[in-house]
C-alpha cells in the first residue's frame, strides 16, 4: 500500500492533472514563452529597419512593436467581436502614431496634428498619382509606424486568439525580404535572427496545439514536457541557423535565369522607378543599378551604383549615351515636360533643316540590364529595334479677352497679342484679321482655336509651329528591352569649335524660350546673382556657360554619401550655398538653372558616360557606376551642345575631325527616316535579333517557369504520401490503410478518440463525410477483422481493400481541407 502511494505521489509530482486546460497563474494560458517568442519574430524584422536608418526623425518602431504585441494579445482574450477588437486597436495605434510624430507635424492638440498628416499625406498621394515629386518624409514614417502596428498587432492575434501561425509567418516574411532586398549583406543577420524565432514558434505553437489536444482526450503528460520542448525548439533552430550560416554561398546564375528573372522583376522595377519619385529622400543603402528612366528625376541623398556592365557599345567615336532630357526644374529636382512622338505633324513642310558642324554616328549596343531607354551617344535618330522618337512638342498659350491676370505664363513676344485682342475685345468685335489683332502675331505662332460661347469670344488658343530640326529628347523602344539584346543605333554630334560657338550669338528661337528658361516662381533669387556675378565679364554665352562650368568644377567637392535638400529647400540653392558637396546631378542642375537664370536656354541629359575602353573587344564598356547627368546648353544654328561641370571627369574637347565610318552630316539620315529605314544599317548594325518564346522569355525560362510549379506539386504530393506512411511499413495491409485514413481524417480535426472503437469512429466518420459508397465501413470492417480476429485476407480482399482506399483518399482529402478552413473561418 505504501508503494502504491508512493507511486500515486510521484506520479502527481511529475505529471499534469487530466481535469482542465493548463493556464498561467498571472499571464496568458499559452503561458509569457509564446509572448515573447511573438515579439522577438516582430522584433527582428523591426530591428532591420531601424538600424538601417532609411529616414532621419523615424520614432521608435521597437517601442510600436512591443505596445502592438501586447495589444494583440490583451485583445485576443477578449470575448467580443473581432471587428469590434480591431477598431479598438485601429484608434489606439492612431493615437500612438501621433503621438510618436509629435515633433514632426504643427504644434497643437490633437485635431490639428489630425489636419497635418492627412493634409501632408493627401498632397503626397497627389504627387505619386500625378508624377510629380515629394522630398517629405511623414508619409513615408506613417507607412513605416503603420506597417509596424498592423503586422504586431495581428501576429500576436492571431497567435493568442487561435494559434494560427501563417498568418504571421506570410507578413512579417514579406516585410523582411522587401526591407533586405535594399540593404547590403551585412543585415542578413536579420534573416537568420527571423528564421530562429520563426521556427522556435512554429515549434511552440504545435506543442501548444497537442497540449490541448491531450487535456481535451484526458491523456497525462510529463509536467515538464513544456520547458523539455522549449529547449529542443531552442537546439534544433540554433542548428538549422547555424547550418545555414556556415552553408558554402555560391553564384550560380546561367544566362537563362538571369534574362527570365529580369523579364518577371520588371512590373517590380518599374514600381521602384515610380516610388523614386516621391521617396527621393531614401539613401542607397547598397550598390544598385539604374534600369529605368522615367518622367521625373529627383534630388537624393547617399548614392551607391556599383560597378555592374550595363552595356558594352561597339562606335567609332566616344561619346556621353543619352537616354532622356529634362526640362522642367522644380525645387526637388526635374520633371519631363510635354512629350509626343514625331510624326508628320510636326514636320515643316519645306522639309527638315539640320545644324551646322553634325556628324552622325553609328553604334552597337548589347545590354546588360533590362531597358525602357534606346542609348546613343549625340542626339538620337535612328534604331535597328521597333522605336518612338520623342520630341518636345511646341507649346501652346491661352489668352483670355476679359482677364489680363492670366498673363503672367505668356512669353514676352506674345504679350502685345494679349493687349490687341482685348483692345478689339474692348470695341465690339475680334475680326482676328490680318489688319487686327493678329498684325502683331509673331511668325512663328498660329491660332490653334477660338472658344465662343454665345457671341462672345472668351478663350483664344495660340500654338508655335514646329521647331525645325525637331526637338528630340529621346529614343524610346515600342517595348521593353531585355538583357543580352543588342541593337544598332544613329545618331548625330556635334564637331562645333570653341570659335563657332562663342560666335553663335543670342537669336533663340521662340520654341526654345518658351520651353529652356523656365524657372520656379520662387526661385531663390541669390542664385542669378550669382550667376550673374560670374558671368559679368563675359558677353556671349558659352563663355558664360564655360565660367560657370569651371566655378562648378573648383568650388563644389563630388561626393556620392550626402544627406539629400532639407524637405522646405531648393535642391540647387542648397547644393551651391550649404552642402556644397553632390554627385553629377547636382553639378549638372546647378549649372543648368544658373544658366537660364541669366538667359541662356539649357537643359538636363541623363543616361550614362563614355565607360571604359575594352581593347580586345574593341567596346565601350558601361557600368552602373557610369551613370551620370550633364546640361546641355543651345547655341543659334548649332543646336544642344553638352557641357561637363563634375570635377571627376574631363571637359568636352571641341571641334574634331571626320572619322572614318562617319556620314558628311545628319541630312540623309534624317529624310531616309521619314521615308522609312535607312537602307544597309538594320543588317549592318544588329548582331542578334532579340525576343524570345514568350513575352521576351526565352524558351528554356519558359521551361523553368513551368518547372518550378510542377516540382513544388511533385514535392507536396510526396511529402503527403511519406507522412501517410511514416511508421506504418512494418503493419499489415488492413492496418495501414486503417492508419492513413486516420491521418488523413485528422487534417480536418476529425481524428480517433480512445473512447471510440474502430467500428464506432468509421460509423462517426462516414456520417460527418456524408458518403455513401462504403469505403469507409470496409475498410473499418476489415481492420477490425485482421486486428482482432486474427484473420488473414485473401489477394482478392486486398487488392478490393486497395481499391476502397484509393476511390476514398481524394475524396477524403478534400473533405478534411475544406473543414480545416470551415474551421478556420469560424475560429476568426
Amino acid at each position: 500500500m505504501a508503494i502504491q502511494q508512493q507511486t500515486l505521489k510521484k506520479y502527481r509530482e511529475d505529471f499534469e492533472p487530466l481535469e482542465g486546460r493548463p493556464r498561467s497563474r498571472y499571464g496568458p494560458k499559452e503561458g509569457w514563452l509564446t509572448f515573447i517568442l511573438v515579439l522577438l519574430l516582430v522584433l527582428s524584422v523591426v530591428w532591420s529597419v531601424e538600424i538601417a536608418s532609411w529616414v532621419k526623425g523615424l520614432p521608435s518602431i521597437t517601442l510600436t512593436a512591443l505596445l502592438g504585441v501586447l495589444t494583440g494579445m490583451i485583445l485576443a482574450k477578449v470575448k467580443a467581436r473581432s471587428a469590434l477588437l480591431h477598431l479598438v486597436a485601429l484608434v489606439l495605434g492612431y493615437l500612438l502614431l501621433v503621438w510618436q510624430t509629435r515633433e514632426l507635424t504643427v504644434s497643437g492638440g490633437l485635431f490639428a496634428k489630425t489636419e497635418d498628416l492627412v493634409s501632408r499625406f493627401r498632397i503626397w498621394v497627389t504627387a505619386a498619382e500625378s508624377g510629380g515629386i515629394s522630398a517629405d518624409p511623414l508619409p513615408f514614417i506613417i507607412i513605416i509606424f503603420t506597417v509596424a502596428w498592423i503586422i504586431s498587432y495581428f501576429s500576436s492575434w492571431f497567435v493568442f486568439r487561435s494559434l494560427r501561425l501563417w498568418p504571421v509567418l506570410i507578413p512579417t516574411a514579406l516585410a523582411l525580404f522587401l526591407n533586405l532586398l535594399y540593404l547590403p549583406e551585412k543585415f542578413l543577420f536579420f534573416f537568420y535572427l527571423y528564421i530562429l524565432f520563426a521556427l522556435m514558434l512554429a515549434m511552440r505553437v504545435y506543442f501548444l496545439r497537442k497540449q490541448a489536444q491531450w487535456h481535451r482526450d484526458e491523456i497525462p503528460y510529463f509536467k515538464k514536457a513544456d520547458a523539455s520542448f522549449a529547449l529542443i525548439a531552442l537546439f534544433l533552430g540554433s542548428a538549422v541557423v547555424l547550418g545555414a550560416w556556415l552553408l558554402p554561398r555560391t553564384d550560380f546564375s546561367p544566362t537563362v535565369m538571369r534574362k527570365t528573372w529580369a523579364t518577371l522583376s520588371t512590373p517590380w522595377k518599374s514600381m521602384e522607378t515610380e516610388l523614386g519619385r516621391v521617396l527621393s529622400f531614401l539613401p542607397a543603402q547598397k550598390p544598385y543599378t539604374i534600369h529605368k528612366f522615367g518622367d521625373a528625376f529627383p534630388f537624393r541623398g547617399a548614392s551607391s551604383l556599383g560597378d555592374h556592365v550595363v552595356m558594352r557599345i561597339s562606335s567609332n567615336r566616344p561619346s556621353y549615351w543619352k537616354a532622356e532630357t529634362f526640362d522642367v526644374y522644380t525645387p526637388k529636382g526635374w520633371l519631363s515636360g510635354d512629350r509626343a512622338n514625331l510624326t508628320d505633324e510636326f514636320i515643316p513642310a519645306g522639309g527638315i533643316e539640320t545644324y551646322r558642324a553634325t556628324r552622325t554616328i553609328d553604334q552597337v549596343i548589347e545590354l546588360g540590364v533590362s531597358s525602357d531607354a534606346l542609348f546613343a551617344g549625340g542626339t538620337p535618330l535612328y534604331s535597328t529595334v521597333g522605336f518612338d522618337l520623342e520630341i518636345a512638342p511646341p507649346m501652346t498659350f491661352t489668352i483670355d479677352p476679359d482677364d489680363p491676370s492670366l498673363d503672367n505664363g505668356l512669353p514676352e513676344d506674345l504679350l502685345p497679342v494679349a493687349e490687341a485682342i482685348r483692345a478689339e475685345a474692348r470695341k465690339g468685335a475680334l475680326t482676328f484679321t490680318d489688319a487686327g489683332a493678329l498684325q502683331s502675331l509673331p511668325d512663328d505662332t498660329v491660332v490653334n482655336e477660338i472658344v465662343i460661347e454665345g457671341n462672345r469670344v472668351v478663350e483664344v488658343v495660340l500654338s508655335r509651329l514646329p521647331p525645325n530640326p525637331p526637338d528630340i529628347t529621346s529614343l524610346r523602344p515600342k517595348s521593353e528591352l531585355d538583357p543580352f539584346d543588342d541593337y544598332g543605333a544613329i545618331s548625330f554630334v556635334s564637331l562645333a569649335s570653341e570659335e563657332a560657338l562663342r560666335s553663335a550669338g543670342t537669336d533663340y528661337p521662340s520654341w526654345v524660350t518658351d520651353r529652356y528658361l523656365q524657372l520656379p516662381e520662387d526661385f531663390p533669387e541669390r542664385i542669378g546673382n550669382l550667376s550673374r556675378g560670374l558671368t559679368r565679364i563675359r558677353d556671349n554665352p558659352y563663355d558664360q556657360a564655360v565660367a560657370i562650368q569651371n566655378w562648378l568644377r573648383k568650388i563644389m567637392f563630388y561626393s556620392t554619401d550626402i544627406e539629400p535638400p532639407p524637405q522646405d529647400a531648393d535642391g540647387v540653392d542648397y547644393f551651391v550655398f550649404t552642402s556644397k558637396r553632390g554627385y553629377s546631378s547636382y553639378f549638372s542642375s546647378s549649372m543648368t538653372v544658373m544658366l537660364r537664370s541669366i538667359g541662356v536656354p539649357a537643359r538636363l541629359a541623363v543616361g550614362y558616360s563614355t565607360g571604359g575602353w575594352d581593347d580586345e573587344a574593341q567596346t565601350y564598356v558601361v557600368r552602373s557606376s557610369n551613370a551620370h547627368s550633364w546640361p546641355e546648353v543651345y547655341f543659334p544654328r548649332y543646336g544642344w551642345i553638352p557641357f561637363e561641370p563634375v570635377p571627376i571627369n574631363d571637359v568636352f574637347v571641341r571641334g574634331g575631325v571626320i572619322d572614318e565610318g562617319e556620314s558628311a552630316g545628319p541630312e540623309e539620315a534624317l529624310e531616309l527616316l521619314l521615308a522609312g529605314d535607312p537602307p544597309g544599317h538594320r543588317e549592318d548594325l544588329s548582331r542578334s535579333p532579340s525576343g524570345g518564346f514568350w513575352g521576351g522569355i526565352p524558351l528554356w525560362g519558359f521551361v523553368l517557369i513551368l518547372t518550378v510549379p510542377f516540382s513544388l506539386l511533385v514535392l507536396v504530393v510526396g511529402f503527403l504520401r511519406i507522412w501517410l506512411s511514416r511508421g506504418l511499413s512494418k503493419l499489415d495491409l488492413p492496418s495501414q490503410i486503417y492508419g492513413r485514413m486516420t491521418r488523413l481524417a485528422s487534417v480536418g480535426g476529425f481524428g480517433p478518440t480512445p473512447t471510440h472503437t474502430p467500428m464506432e469512429y468509421g460509423l462517426a466518420l462516414a456520417t460527418e463525410m456524408d458518403v455513401v459508397e462504403g469505403h469507409v465501413e470496409q475498410i473499418v470492417e476489415t481492420y477490425a477483422e485482421t486486428r482482432y480476429g486474427s484473420r488473414s485476407l485473401s489477394p482478392e480482399e486486398k487488392e478490393a481493400l486497395s481499391d476502397s482506399w484509393r476511390s476514398l483518399r481524394r475524396t477524403l482529402l478534400l473533405w478534411a481541407l475544406k473543414r480545416r478552413v470551415r474551421h478556420w473561418r469560424f475560429r476568426r
